[in-house]
């Protein structure tokens, strides 16, 4: 019981579906559910993936194609990701780190924030077109979606930068879920590897665990640990990460042919 209690509470936080109210009157805190995380991005990668097959079928172009994959991607997700993704580079664009912590948490989206989300966007699109003209565009969405939740969990194991706001109130206790993430990024590796060879899935989770580490390291330096908003942005790093390399990987492996 406490294992569904965990799937619904993480799909709760994480999407907009409806689901009933005892999953959000949790008794434990949003990090213990990490484990599930991938099963998350695989729910939504799924949908995404069912409905960008369907636009295929029917013969709809590659962009708009993938466009309605993104799209519904945001749908699903409040778009609650990159909204943390624009935040972050927000902050980064102020030195001082009390002044940095109120830009982040500030609503509004500044010039650096609207760039790199431009920037997320447009990455995403670009890599998923690529992934549609080689045959593997659902393929793509649905690695990517589980990999952004999958992969981000070992920033958990990294200090707050604060004790107030979403994060603090998902990562309550000293107890780092450790078996959680080990679980978490094991099961993508088990996922990849079985839809692609060895060295595939080496570069594909390798740049998209370098993204969430790179993003937590700068966040350590520049904002004293994590925050939600940084959490947000190391989902959308590793979801930039796992489809830029499969791209590459693809292309590589086209290429040898």
């Amino acid at each position: 019981m406490r294992f569904i209690l965990h799937i619904g509470a993480a799909i709760g936080f994480f999407t907009r579906l409806p689901l009933p109210s005892f999953f959000f009157k949790r008794v434990f805190s949003l990090s213990e559910t990490c484990w599930c995380w991938p099963l998350v991005g695989a729910l939504i990668g799924g949908v995404v993936y069912g409905v960008m097959s369907l636009l295929l079928m029917l013969q709809v172009p590659a962009g708009l194609v993938v466009l309605a994959g993104l799209g519904v991607g945001f749908v699903l997700t409040g778009a609650l990701h990159e909204d943390g993704f624009a935040d972050f580079f927000d902050g980064l664009g102020v030195t001082d780190r009390a002044r940095a912590l109120e830009v982040m948490k500030d609503s509004q989206v500044g010039s650096f924030g609207a760039l790199a989300l431009l920037f997320s966007f447009a990455w995403r699109a670009v890599a998923l077109f690529e992934l549609v003209r080689l045959g593997q565009g659902p393929l793509g969405a649905l690695l990517m979606h589980m990999g952004g939740r999958g992969l981000m969990t070992p920033l958990l194991l990294f200090p707050l930068a604060k004790t107030s706001g979403r994060a603090f109130e998902a990562v309550q206790g000293d107890e780092k879920p450790w078996l959680g993430i080990c679980f978490s990024v094991a099961f993508m590796c088990a996922v990849v590897l079985f839809v692609l060879p060895v060295w595939q899935t080496l570069l594909v989770l390798g740049f998209g665990l370098f993204n969430v580490f790179l993003i937590g390291l700068i966040a350590f330096k520049r904002f004293g640990g994590m925050t939600g908003d940084v959490y947000g942005a190391a989902e959308q790093g590793a979801e930039m990460g796992v489809v830029g390399a499969l791209v590459v990987a693809l292309n590589f492996s086209v290429g040898l042919l």
